[in-house]
C-alpha cells in the first residue's frame, strides 16, 4: 500500500510538493513561537531572587538646586520608618531595586579576567528586606563599611564564574577603574527583571555612593504579613527630615504592582504573538485539510478499488494519515537543518538546551495539527463506497 502511495507521491510531484512546502512553513513558524514561548516562560519562573511579597516602594528625588544632601539624612529617615508599628525592616538603595528602570553597567577585573556588571547600591539591611538567598559568604554588615581599603561587595553567581572560575571568590579582590573591592558575598540568583536573562551584578554600599544633585534614593519597606503598608506615615517620616522645595517623592506603590506593570509589556507581547500565530496556523491548517480532501476526491476510484479487495475503513484512514505523516517528516527534516544552524552559528542568543526543548515541542504541536488535518479527508476517504466508485470510474 505504502509502495503505490510512494509512486502516486512522485509522479503527482507538484501538486505534494506544495503540500511539502505548507508543512514545511507551519513547522518553522511553530519553532520560532514555541522558542520565543519557552524563553520568556523560564525565565518569568526563575524569579528576580528576592521575595517581594510585603515590600513598600518608595522613589524619593532631590530636585533642588540647593546644597547637595548627605547620606546620613536618607539613613534618619529609614531609622524613623523602621521603628513604626508592624515594620519589620527598611531599605536604602539607588539602582538595586527590582523593576525599576535606570542602571549602571561598570567593567570589573580580577587579574587577567574581566567581565561588564550592573552595578548596584544597596544599604546593609537590603538582603534582609529582600531575604535574598546567598550562595557563599554573607551580607556586608554596617560594621564592615568604611573600614579598610577595599570596599566590601556582594556579587552574583554568574559574575564569580566569569571572573573566578571554579576558584572560591570568598575574600578575592576586584578592580574597577582606581576601586578595589573584595567579595564578601555571592548571591545565588539575581535579575531586575522577570522577563530578562540573569546578567552579572555587583552590590556596593550605598555609603560608597558619591551624592549629586538630582538623586533619587530608593526606600523599601518589609511590612509584618496581615497588615496593610502605611504610605501616608512613610510619607510624614520623609519629609519631617526632607524640606518639601527641593525633595519629594517621585513614585509609592508596592512592589507587586510594580512588577505587573513591568510584566505587562512582555506579557502583552506574548499574546499579541500567540493571536497572530494562532490565527495563522488556523488558516494554514483550514488549507491544509482542503487540499488533502480534493487529494482524496481525486482518489475516489483508488479508494474504491482498495475497499473492493478487502481493505477496511480503518485501513484506509490509517493509509490517508500514514502518507500525511511521510509528507510530514519529509517537510521537518529540512526544516530542522535549517533552524539548527541558530545555535551552531549562533546567529541568535539560543542555547542547546533551549533549542532541543523548542525543537521537541514543535514536533509534537506538529504532529497535533497534522493529526487534526488528516482526520475529516481520512473520514472522507473511509466513506467511499466500491460500486459507487467503481461506477463513477
Amino acid at each position: 500500500m505504502m509502495q503505490h502511495s510512494f509512486t502516486l507521491m512522485w509522479n503527482q510531484k507538484r501538486k505534494y510538493g506544495f503540500i511539502l512546502l505548507e508543512l514545511f512553513v507551519i513547522f518553522v513558524v511553530i519553532f520560532m513561537t514555541t522558542i520565543y514561548m519557552i524563553d520568556n516562560v523560564t525565565r518569568y519562573f526563575q524569579g528576580t531572587g528576592r521575595d517581594i511579597s510585603q515590600v513598600y516602594f518608595m522613589n524619593i528625588s532631590h530636585e533642588g538646586t540647593g546644597e547637595v544632601t548627605a547620606l546620613d539624612h536618607f539613613e534618619k529617615v529609614r531609622q524613623r520608618i523602621a521603628q513604626m508599628e508592624h515594620v519589620q525592616d527598611v531599605s536604602l538603595s539607588y539602582q538595586a531595586s527590582p523593576y525599576v528602570s535606570g542602571y549602571t553597567i561598570k567593567t570589573f577585573h580580577h587579574g587577567e579576567n574581566l567581565s561588564n556588571a550592573l552595578l548596584c547600591y544597596a544599604d546593609p539591611y537590603f538582603s534582609s528586606v529582600f531575604r535574598t538567598n546567598l550562595r557563599a559568604g554573607k551580607w556586608y554588615t554596617s560594621e564592615d563599611v568604611g573600614k579598610g581599603v577595599e570596599i566590601p561587595v556582594v556579587i552574583n553567581h554568574n559574575l564569580a564564574v566569569q571572573l573566578f572560575g571554579e576558584e572560591d571568590p570568598i575574600g578575592k579582590s576586584l578592580k574597577q577603574g582606581d576601586e578595589r573591592y573584595v567579595v564578601q558575598g555571592v548571591l545565588e540568583h539575581y535579575k531586575r527583571q522577570d522577563f530578562e536573562s540573569e546578567g552579572k551584578s555587583v552590590f556596593v554600599p550605598l555609603y560608597y555612593r558619591r551624592p549629586h544633585q538630582n538623586m533619587a534614593i530608593d526606600l523599601m519597606v518589609r511590612h509584618e504579613e496581615g497588615f496593610f503598608p502605611e504610605p501616608k506615615n512613610y510619607a510624614e517620616a520623609v519629609f519631617s527630615v526632607f524640606s518639601h522645595d527641593q525633595f519629594r517623592i517621585t513614585r509609592s506603590t508596592r512592589l507587586q504592582a510594580l512588577k505587573q506593570q513591568s510584566n505587562s509589556n512582555t506579557s502583552g507581547d506574548m499574546l499579541f504573538v500567540s493571536l497572530i500565530v494562532g490565527f495563522l496556523l488556523f488558516n494554514l491548517v483550514l488549507g491544509l485539510v482542503g487540499i488533502l480532501g480534493y487529494h482524496v476526491n481525486q482518489r475516489i476510484s483508488e479508494m474504491g478499488i482498495r475497499r473492493a479487495v478487502g481493505s477496511t475503513r480503518p485501513k484506509v484512514r490509517g493509509l490517508i494519515f500514514m502518507e500525511m505523516l511521510v509528507l510530514t517528516l519529509m517537510a521537518t527534516i529540512p526544516a530542522l537543518l535549517l533552524v539548527v544552524q541558530i545555535p551552531a552559528l549562533e546567529l541568535m542568543p539560543m542555547s542547546w538546551r533551549l533549542f532541543i526543548q523548542g525543537m521537541l515541542a514543535s514536533l509534537a504541536i506538529i504532529a497535533i495539527f497534522v493529526s487534526i488535518s488528516v482526520m475529516y479527508p481520512g473520514i472522507v476517504a473511509s466513506k467511499i463506497r466500491p460500486a459507487v466508485a467503481l461506477k463513477e470510474e
